[in-house]
């Protein structure tokens, strides 16, 4: 099952770092990783697309256990693969719909 996970956490050393940890430890495979930081209120703002047979709600429990992380959200995505003909080469088009079927919000 592929997934998209969006966490807030404070812009500690070694959160993303630990962060990262757990999804490997836990067996989640990641596609994707982006992290923006805001300098203001020193948060940074994770975004991971991924992709595991393991239920999302272990990844959530074990990332909110963490203290500077704020707020965690995660949900599946379903991936829809479509064949395109293009002049006589045949090309691969990924559509992505997304449908949430874990999603939680801590406050920490």
């Amino acid at each position: 099952m592929h997934f998209h996970a969006e966490i807030i956490a404070r812009n500690e050393d070694g959160i993303l770092e630990r962060i990262l940890r757990v999804c490997r430890h836990r067996g989640f495979g990641i596609h994707q990783f982006r992290a923006v930081i805001e300098q203001a209120p020193k948060l940074i703002h994770i975004e991971i697309e991924g992709e595991s047979s393991r239920p999302l709600q272990l990844l959530s429990t074990q990332i909110e256990k963490f203290y500077d992380v704020v707020g965690v959200s995660i949900a599946a995505v379903q991936r829809d693969t479509q064949v395109l003909a293009v002049d006589d080469d045949v090309r691969i088009r990924r559509k992505h719909v997304r449908s949430t079927v874990y999603a939680s919000i801590s406050n920490g």
